[in-house]
């Protein structure tokens, strides 16, 4: 079914969802999506839309189940400004922590799709091994993005580290022989490369 959506507003889509952009102008993660782009949140995820311009979605007939929505934008402005720190200082590495649920995820996908926007080269090291994106659990992953994304399932795994837990308290040792690995096989190889395997 459409629903009309009114600019301000933003609304979250919690997966397993598809929907449809019809009209009007919206903002996904750093993305704007083009006219008719269909878009698969995955399950256990959630994709929130900004919407910029009031408009259309096509969403399921089950509407508002599913979707939560709130008065403006869930990305902060801070998020805005490292964006364009890292662009105007040129930074070649960003390393992200926090504790679980804290949105690193949602920062870095975020991150990914403006750098890209931006005609930048992005690889990723995925090592939070018990909520691994990238690559099986218990292993640390490694991707080049090539394009946006609206969820990391779009990213081709390029290899992967295993280290055989969820957790890395009692394998910090090789977490950290896994993430330096693939700090150098980035530095010596190149993105360039790795894009052209795929």
């Amino acid at each position: 079914m459409l629903k009309n959506v009114y600019e301000g507003k933003t609304l979250i889509f919690n997966g397993p969802y598809t929907l449809t952009f019809r009209e009007g102008l919206f903002e996904a993660m750093g993305i704007s999506p083009n006219k008719d782009e269909r878009v698969t949140v995955s399950e256990n995820k959630r994709l929130p839309v900004f919407i910029k311009k009031s408009g259309k979605i096509e969403v399921r007939d089950d509407f508002p189940k599913g979707i939560e929505e709130i008065v403006g934008s869930t990305i902060p402005a801070s998020w805005e400004k490292l964006v364009e720190k890292i662009l105007k200082e040129n930074f070649n590495s960003i390393i992200i922590i926090g504790s679980q649920n804290s949105g690193k995820t949602t920062l870095s996908q975020y991150l990914i799709n403006r750098l890209v926007d931006n005609s930048k080269r992005v690889s990723l090291i995925d090592s939070d091994l018990g909520q691994s994106d990238i690559g099986p659990a218990g292993a640390i992953g490694l991707t080049v993005c090539e394009k946006k994304i609206f969820d990391y399932s779009e990213c081709k795994l390029y290899k992967f580290h295993f280290v055989g837990s969820m957790s890395p308290t009692l394998h910090s040792i090789e977490t950290l022989v896994g993430f330096k690995k693939f700090c150098w096989l980035i530095l010596l190889v190149g993105l360039t490369e790795m894009q052209e395997e795929h």
